[in-house]
């Protein structure tokens, strides 16, 4: 038999906080009604009701229900208030909400109003409808400054980190498995970080949504620092499971790469483009695409040296010796059957990158030889270069032409001293695929002031000018590197003496080592060399390197050289400076100081040495230069009393044919006399008229 009545006198569960209580009758009788109220009830394990992992929500709920006609007609009507209410785990508010039950349809309906925790009046209303025998539901929502971070569960992987507030009149409808929205969301403050790219974007603006898709129609987006781009977007989704995304970014020096060598060893750095972005992709695969032309303050590194070892670690882990019990030891198997089991479920996202990348004098690229040692080339130039990256199979590669018009190239020697060269306008670097096999041809400088009394038996010399020159062919895995000397300020005369006593590669690389590690050429072979000058030669050294570090963009060479025990060379002290300013439009060098000497005047003369040369880019283009100098006219000699001064204007223009260099100079001329020969035939016809 059925049963018609059930009465409770009184009833209650409590656990802490909770409580639940149950008090009344139920019959036949309308109005009869068992009352079932609560407080305090996480309502978090009823969510599992939707059966969908990427939407959850729960909070401290508040009820009072009261039901009817239970064994006949059952009917609930109540309130329900959710306290500190979340969804996909963020706040969304406190909930006041009037639910009931219709047993005809098996729905419940409900009206919910949303009260934000920083507010004290109505922000949202929610009403709609679960239809159990369905598993659907209908909702119609209008949400005011709502936090936008539940969206997180359903970015994550891609965006990360994402807030905003929205603003909409909503519709959520369809199979629990299968809920669709509809309708326009006003986004304020969104904001959120790309994933591999570690740059955070900002916009406002509207997003249309219709069931299972989200569009977003030409918006402004900014990036960290302020730079703007135009966005549009189409997302693609089956109840918030299966997503598919299409996005397109025209942008105008906006920051697309700031990333550290911690999110990518492969490459990493600061990048401002203009161009084009394209990302699209599904759950498990995300496609890059961009062709971009980079702009100024981007800084990309490439390590060329490999993946670093175990060993390479810039710290080390000492873990406390402590005996682990069998508890413990449980507690990390189960840890580690679920980390498996977690990692067997979700497959880890495919990325995937295409770049057409113009690489401009505005970008900085640095190509790093030995990250232990510190070789380390940093330059600016054009190139095309095209990379590529196969998440599938961690394959990474690049293809182009690099050619440098402007940097340096940082060159140690056993870890201890380290002699930055200039690189020289025209050196490239090729890659055909490999990063790690760049082809290169790399001519670089490195200027110092030397005696070349120590290689040459004269009197009649002194401290001059000495370029360093360095050729790097081959690959970067096995380069071929040759050595040269140049001294500008030398006669023709003076420069073959000192190649015939260099006149060998041995003898040049064992040169230009001495020169490069203490000041000095090398002497061993020549049985004069003098320990004081050495240690003098090498101290100044040190001294150049610490007053170079006080800028970047200047640098400074110190030189003292002791006079001999035997007198037969004086004491001599220089400074060298050369710097560019006004953003390289003015170009310093010079050489300042003195030597002692002697003369048939004066037996302990000291003269000056005060040599420089500046030069001013009249045209931001450099094509008229103007430019001035001071220099000693030998100066090799001891006798500095001869100078050569002069002032002059430049004019330099680079052509790679000679069609192109007659097209420029021939076509002034034709525009000129063409205009001319016009004027006259005109004036021709209004004689004639007249």
């Amino acid at each position: 038999l059925r049963p018609k009545l059930l009465d409770v006198k009184r009833f209650e569960i409590q656990n802490n906080f909770q409580k639940f209580h149950a008090q009344g009758r139920t019959t036949d009788l309308k109005d009869d009604s068992l009352r079932i109220w609560f407080t305090d009830l996480d309502v978090t394990h009823f969510s599992k009701i939707l059966d969908n992992k990427n939407i959850t929500f729960g909070g401290i709920g508040d009820g009072d229900f009261y039901l009817t006609q239970l064994f006949s007609n059952p009917t609930v009507e109540g309130k329900l208030g959710l306290f500190d209410a979340y969804l996909n785990n963020y706040p969304f508010g406190d909930l006041q909400a009037e639910l009931g039950y219709d047993k005809k349809n098996n729905t419940l309906v409900f009206g919910t109003d949303v009260i934000t925790a920083w507010e004290t009046h109505k922000k949202s209303e929610i009403d709609g409808a679960v239809f159990f025998d369905n598993d659907s539901l209908f909702i119609d929502g209008k949400l005011r400054d709502i936090d936008m971070k539940f969206l997180r569960i359903w970015l994550d992987g891609i965006l990360s980190s994402n807030t905003g507030v929205l603003n909409t009149n909503v519709l959520a409808y369809g199979k629990f498995d299968d809920i669709g929205l509809d309708g326009i969301g006003l986004v304020r403050d969104f904001s959120f970080n790309v994933d591999y790219t570690n740059v955070k974007y900002t916009f406002s603006d509207t997003v249309w949504m219709k069931h299972n898709s989200f569009r977003l129609d030409g918006i402004n987006i900014k990036d960290q620092e302020g730079n703007e781009g135009l966005l549009s977007a189409l997302i693609l989704c089956e109840g918030f499971l299966h997503w598919k995304y299409a996005v397109n970014l025209d942008s105008k020096n906006l920051l697309a790469l700031n990333t550290s060598e911690t999110d990518n060893d492969m490459f990493y750095g600061k990048a401002y483009i203009d161009g084009k972005v394209g990302v699209s992709g599904s759950g498990d695969e995300l496609n890059v695409d961009i062709k971009a032309k980079t702009n100024k303050d981007t800084k990309f590194i490439v390590p060329l040296d490999g993946a670093k070892g175990v060993d390479d670690a810039g710290f080390i882990t000492f873990k406390k010796n402590t005996k682990t019990t069998m508890k413990e030891l449980r507690r990390q198997r189960r840890a580690k059957i679920q980390k498996i089991k977690k990692e067997e479920e979700e497959a880890p996202l495919i990325v995937n990158v295409n770049a057409s990348i113009d690489a401009t004098p505005d970008a900085q690229v640095s190509l790093i030889l030995d990250q232990k040692l510190g070789d380390m080339i940093r330059a600016r130039g054009n190139g095309n270069l095209s990379f590529s990256y196969d998440g599938r199979d961690d394959l990474f590669k690049l293809f182009g032409q690099y050619q440098i018009t402007k940097g340096d190239y940082l060159f140690t020697i056993q870890s201890i001293i380290a002699r930055k060269f200039e690189l020289l306008d025209g050196s490239t670097v090729r890659w055909n695929g490999d990063p790690t096999a760049a082809i290169v041809d790399i001519n670089a400088k490195y200027s110092l002031n030397a005696y070349i009394g120590d290689i040459l038996a004269e009197d009649n010399v002194t401290t001059t000018q000495v370029n360093c020159l360095m050729d790097i062919t081959g690959t970067i895995s096995q380069p071929k590197v040759k050595f040269d000397l140049k001294m500008p300020n030398i006669d023709d005369d003076m420069m073959r003496k000192v190649k015939s006593v260099i006149n060998t590669d041995e003898a040049m690389n064992r040169n230009v080592a001495s020169l490069l590690a203490f000041g000095t050429f090398n002497t061993s072979d020549l049985g004069n060399s003098s320990s004081s000058a050495v240690g003098f030669a090498a101290l100044s050294s040190e001294i150049s390197g610490l007053l170079s570090k006080i800028n970047n963009d200047v640098n400074v060479g110190f030189n003292y050289r002791p006079p001999t025990e035997d007198q037969s060379t004086n004491a001599e002290f220089e400074v060298a400076l050369s710097t560019g300013l006004l953003n390289d439009r003015l170009l310093l060098n010079g050489n300042f100081g003195y030597k002692e000497g002697a003369s048939a005047q004066n037996v302990e003369a000291r003269s000056g040495i005060v040599d420089f040369d500046i030069e001013y880019k009249i045209s931001p283009n450099g094509r008229f230069r103007g430019k001035a100098f001071n220099r000693s006219s030998n100066s090799y000699l001891r006798d500095f009393s001869s100078k050569t001064q002069g002032v002059g204007l430049l004019y330099r223009h680079d052509y790679d044919n000679a069609e192109e260099l007659i097209s420029t100079y021939i076509s002034p001329f034709k525009r000129l006399f063409g205009k001319k020969r016009k004027e006259n035939g005109e004036a021709e016809i209004e004689e004639k008229k007249e």
